[in-house]
């Protein structure tokens, strides 16, 4: 084991005790453990069995990158790891299974290169979380995985939520940067809980108004420009709306009903009805964020009563 090497799984282990507050002593009951900078796991496989009750496990690699059986090989010897932090993962053509039948959640982070869904399917039955910073390939195989929590992807082409259709207990889904045009597939998802569609192309928000959504309550629908009107939005019973800078808005009447909103913020987005009362009237409204421009005597006056909106250059 060359000097790096030492130093990096070194280094690794004082990163857990100070994130367990332990002090610096051999402690073989760490759930946390992070390797930093390992060209080649064989090298020290003897210290994984020091610490058999990791349960989540972060692999950091900037100068290298690993393989699936690079991290198969890691996970084969921790049998309670839950959750995988991985930045470096070079998996984009990668076409090896990733197995290990205890982790519930996978994270692919910064310095990655994407991943293919169908090395995932032996997974399919315990993974709760995913969530991939590069394209995620093969998103038709999304309704194997039947316990899906947690969706976050980022930049994964989508022209919309068909995928979703069949992950029956998602409760949050966010997605960033996907293209998606409209919210047609998604169907009925009464667990669901936040919807984060923020820097997409969406222009058809129709399907939210038509499926049942019982337990929704966050919507961010932040900088997709030509979002046009909020119609679909009526009624639903999320406590917070985010529609910032997505361009010109036609109104927020249709916003009347929505009577569980606390919270609304509709920074850098242009209102082509200036009428802000309904809104501002809902019964447990507890904090509005309008652009400024839209300043009058008669919001400020309101302003200065309730102390709930505010204005935002």
């Amino acid at each position: 084991m060359d000097f790096v090497t030492r130093l990096a799984i070194r280094m690794a282990i004082i990163t857990v005790k100070m994130a367990n507050n332990n002090s610096y002593q051999e402690d073989s009951n760490i759930e946390v453990l992070s390797l930093m900078h390992i060209k080649d796991y064989t090298d020290f496989s003897g210290t994984f069995s020091q610490y058999p009750n990791v349960k989540h496990l972060v692999l950091k690699g900037y100068r290298y990158r690993y393989s699936h059986k690079d991290l198969n090989f890691v996970l084969s010897h921790f049998s309670k790891v839950e959750f995988v932090n991985i930045m470096g993962l070079a998996s984009k053509v990668d076409k090896e299974s990733i197995v290990s039948p205890s982790v519930k959640g996978i994270r692919l982070g910064q310095f990655s290169t994407g991943l293919h869904l169908d090395t995932l399917l032996p997974l399919c039955d315990t993974l709760e979380y995913i969530e991939c910073t590069d394209k995620l390939y093969g998103v038709g195989a999304l309704g194997a995985f039947h316990n899906m929590k947690v969706c976050t992807l980022t930049k994964t082409p989508l022209k919309d939520l068909s995928a979703f259709g069949n992950v029956n207990h998602l409760k949050e889904l966010t997605l960033r940067r996907c293209s998606l045009l409209s919210l047609n597939g998604l169907g009925d998802k009464d667990e669901l809980e936040v919807l984060g569609l923020a820097c997409n192309k969406i222009t058809d928000t129709s399907a939210l108004g038509e499926h049942s959504y019982k337990s929704l309550r966050q919507i961010s629908l932040s900088e997709n420009k030509s979002l046009g009107n909020l119609e679909a939005l009526s009624g639903l019973p999320f406590k917070a709306l985010f529609i910032q800078f997505c361009g010109t808005v036609d109104s927020v009447r249709p916003l009347a009903s929505c009577k569980n909103m606390n919270q609304f913020d509709g920074t850098g987005t242009l209102f082509k009805d200036t009428d802000f009362m309904p809104v501002l009237n809902l019964p447990k409204i507890g904090s509005c964020i309008l652009p400024a421009q839209y300043r009058t005597a008669e919001l400020e006056a309101y302003q200065k009563e309730r102390g709930i909106l505010s204005f935002a250059r």
